[in-house]
């Protein structure tokens, strides 16, 4: 590992440790718990993210970043795009936080996940529908962001989104169980 890794890699971990402090006034740690596999001596645990405030971990970074934004930008509102979970964690984050938020979704999304951006925006949050795919509703955000001269939530691609992603790991540190041989991810 080179320097500037190394000092981004501390950087994360910094920000990670500073990020448990602002998500857990969205949700709470989520229960990792040991499965039972009949027949075999595997040790399996599952990080149950589904007791989360929206049934996945994207809730976590998209909270984070929005708990960072200055008076100015809370005032300005928030622009993002998602096809889905990111899409229902600034909403959550929209409104603990009382920040207007505008989302471009595919308009491919499937109504379930449309709507559940909607009920957990309770008002606070504009849905808008555009291209067939992510890649056409992130050009579109990216335009409305820089037209408002609001701050754009990145899905993944910012580093205080990775830090509140980043507590999932940290509560699977702190539980206690392990060491782990091997971790498997659904990243997505």
């Amino acid at each position: 590992m080179d320097e500037e890794q190394g000092s981004l890699l501390r950087t994360l971990r910094q920000a990670v440790l500073f990020a448990r402090e602002r998500v857990y006034h969205a949700g709470s740690p989520t229960p990792l718990e040991q499965l039972e596999l009949p027949g075999t001596s595997l040790d399996l645990w599952v990080k149950r993210e589904d007791l989360g405030p929206i049934k996945a971990y994207k809730w976590r970074g998209a909270y984070n970043r929005m708990a960072l934004l200055t008076k100015t930008e809370r005032e300005v509102g928030v622009v993002t795009a998602s096809a889905g979970n990111h899409a229902q964690g600034v909403a959550l984050a929209a409104r603990r936080l009382g920040i207007a938020a505008r989302i471009h979704m595919p308009r491919t999304t499937p109504r379930v996940k449309v709507e559940a951006v909607r009920g957990h925006g309770r008002g606070l949050v504009e849905i808008i529908l555009t291209g067939d795919s992510y890649d056409d509703a992130v050009q579109s955000a990216r335009a409305d962001a820089e037209a408002r001269g609001a701050a754009y939530v990145h899905a993944y691609d910012d580093l205080d989104v990775m830090a509140g992603q980043g507590t999932l790991a940290d509560e699977v540190v702190l539980s206690g169980k392990g060491p782990f041989d091997v971790a498997l991810l659904q990243i997505g």
